[in-house]
């Protein structure tokens, strides 16, 4: 997979023409690589409930690095269809608010609607939770 870091990150999310962009995610404050580079990005995916803290072990113990939010734009911009069957979470763009809150950003979709979100990271991260029928939650990652 490509990703080209000359692009912002606010003009990555405008490319992808969501119907719904989470007013809460703010670009200016995420750092972003400059150039292209090249990647194999990997969906890590559970068939049951699993905190952040989990998923953030299990890809340490398979050798992976979660993504952060302008690799799970780049990734999504090339497999548009992925979205109508999974909701893509970055987990390598969190941050934190001055409650000690953990946030992190994902992708999902349902029908004709996509959305690129952001949500606390302490609740768990569930099939099928919310009425826009996606199926379940990949955490996008990459080798180390």
């Amino acid at each position: 997979m490509c990703i080209d870091y000359r692009q912002s990150l606010a003009g990555m999310a405008a490319a992808g023409e969501y119907d719904f962009v989470d007013p809460e995610i703010s670009f200016r404050s995420i750092r972003v690589k400059r150039g292209r580079t090249l990647v194999e990005a990997v969906l890590v995916g559970f068939n049951h409930s699993v905190a952040h803290t989990d998923a953030l072990k299990r890809m340490e113990l398979q050798g992976l690095r979660p993504g952060s939010i302008a690799e799970g734009l780049a990734f999504e911009s090339q497999h548009r269809d992925i979205l109508r069957n999974s909701a893509i979470v970055m987990l390598g763009s969190s941050c934190e608010d001055l409650q000690g809150y953990v946030y992190v950003s994902y992708l999902m979709g349902g029908g004709d609607y996509r959305y690129f979100r952001k949500r606390k990271a302490s609740n768990p991260w569930d099939l099928g939770q919310h009425s826009l029928r996606t199926t379940t939650y990949s955490f996008l990652a990459f080798l180390q």
